[in-house]
């Protein structure tokens, strides 16, 4: 393994590139806002400690003005707070302004000199009064209204107090730690949910590109049902429907290529085959012809019987020409007659009496039909005078029999269904594939001294097939061949 497809193996995933990032933005937030949260509830605690001594001082303040006695009231505080955990060692004096004497004092001891509490406020360093070591003091302090008296309000900031003010810091650290667990279980959720839809799209955009993939297996439900979900899907069906459409064009390409293959094929069949059935009445027609020139005391018996010979050939030519000539005119496509109403019927009826007229069958044979009035179909007349013609005389040559006929089946919206059959030997059964293939003889040599081409059932085929029917072959029980075929009916508009 090199070192790309190592470097590759080991990429971190979309959903760990979009989790890391945001988690670690999150805690960085969260740790920043939790500090200065922290921060300000030590501040806050600390303020909230010195208007409760400002409340007491100012309570005392008011005796004076009032001309009340402060000292109980100053015995209350001293009770109500030695209750209290963190202001049990509060401390309350009262000093003369003019001899800087202590009027009363309530709680511990804290000694202070009045130039220490000058311009200050909030927080004060002091001495111990025990051991005379430095400790910090919240203090706050008011002067009455003649300013004869100063109050001072004393809460020693001990450890006592501090633990209490830093556990409110902790609680708040755990409140926020508590926020940042939850928030970060929703982002890797989110972006486990993104990374999904992401890893899904990754998954089906490797198998869209990989030339050796046979297919697809992607449930477009896989997707959530979210806005990227839609767009997803909507990718996976854009991309079916284009894989569909080459898909149905390559197999559009690959029939056109066929079809353009089997025409050459054809076409090749056609020309081999029609030099090889020119050569027949044309080296017949030279033979006699140069017969009669290269010898001319022939009697006039032989003479006339060499070119009754070479008028068969030369109508035999004229046959092959003909039939070659309407079938690639059907094979192009030309439509050098219009296709239009046609009263099958009327056709059929006319055919049957030429047939008789022209003494066709010469008592061999009969012909039959039965096909409703006005029974109209869409085609071209004289072509499928020529289908008809094509099949009887078909029968004629080959079938062996007596009768040939052509009735009516039955019909559906579109189309009319026929046969036509006869009640001679048939062909045997591996014949009956290729009856319709050009130049085709079940008895070459019986077939061309009757006088055929091998393109009439050719011609019958393609030419029912030029006006979107159908032909079928099959032996006949008891005996005989049969067609089966269908002509489209003709609707008014």
């Amino acid at each position: 393994m090199d070192s790309r497809n190592l470097i590759k193996n080991r990429r971190i995933s979309y959903q760990w590139r979009l989790f890391i990032p945001m988690a670690l933005t999150l805690w960085i937030t969260i740790i920043g806002m939790a500090w200065f949260q922290v921060s300000r509830v030590e501040e806050t605690r600390k303020q909230m400690a010195i208007d409760q001594l400002k409340s007491i001082a100012g309570r005392i303040v008011e005796a004076f003005e009032t001309n009340i006695d402060p000292e109980p009231f100053m015995d209350f505080m001293n009770r109500f707070y030695a209750r209290a955990h963190d202001y049990d060692e509060l401390s309350i004096v009262i000093r003369d302004t003019a001899t800087n004497k202590v009027i009363s004092r309530r709680g511990p001891v804290i000694l202070f000199h009045p130039s220490q509490l000058e311009g200050r406020k909030g927080v004060i360093h002091i001495n111990n009064s025990t051991d005379g070591t430095p400790m910090d003091c919240l203090y706050y302090s008011a002067f009455t209204p003649q300013q004869e008296e100063v109050v001072y309000v004393f809460l020693p900031y001990t450890k006592k107090l501090a633990e209490t003010i830093s556990q409110k810091a902790r609680n708040m650290w755990f409140i926020f730690i508590i926020v940042g667990l939850v928030a970060t279980i929703l982002t890797y959720i989110s972006s486990l949910y993104v990374g999904r839809n992401i890893r899904l799209l990754g998954d089906f955009a490797r198998a869209a590109s990989d030339p050796s993939s046979e297919g697809l297996n992607l449930d477009s439900d896989s997707f959530p049902h979210d806005e990227l979900g839609d767009i997803s899907r909507q990718i996976v069906k854009i991309y079916a429907q284009r894989l569909s459409e080459m898909n149905r064009r390559e197999r559009e390409h690959r029939v056109a290529l066929h079809a353009i293959e089997e025409k050459s094929r054809i076409k090749r069949d056609l020309t081999s085959n029609i030099n090889h059935e020119l050569k027949t009445p044309i080296g017949i027609i030279k033979g006699y012809v140069d017969t009669i020139i290269d010898t001319p005391d022939m009697d006039s018996e032989t003479r006339d019987r060499f070119m009754h010979k070479t008028q068969e050939n030369v109508n035999r030519l004229i046959a092959l020409i003909s039939d070659i000539t309407a079938i690639t005119k059907l094979d192009n496509g030309e439509k050098l007659i219009n296709v239009t109403d046609v009263n099958f019927h009327d056709l059929i009826f006319t055919l049957s009496n030429d047939f008789e007229e022209s003494n066709l069958f010469e008592g061999k044979m009969t012909f039959s039909f039965d096909v409703p009035l006005n029974c109209e179909v869409f085609a071209n007349e004289a072509l499928l005078t020529g289908v008809i013609s094509n099949l009887t005389r078909n029968a004629m040559l080959y079938s062996q029999g007596t009768e040939c006929v052509l009735e009516y089946i039955d019909e559906d919206e579109d189309f009319y269904r026929f046969r036509f059959y006869d009640n001679g030997i048939g062909v045997p059964p591996e014949h009956l594939p290729h009856l319709f293939d050009r130049f085709y003889r079940v008895n070459a040599g019986r077939a061309r001294n009757a006088g055929g081409t091998g393109l009439g059932l050719a011609i019958v085929k393609v030419t029912i097939e030029s006006f979107s029917g159908t032909i079928e072959v099959d032996n006949r029980q008891p005996s005989g061949l049969q067609f089966t075929f269908t002509l489209p009916k003709y609707k008014k508009t």
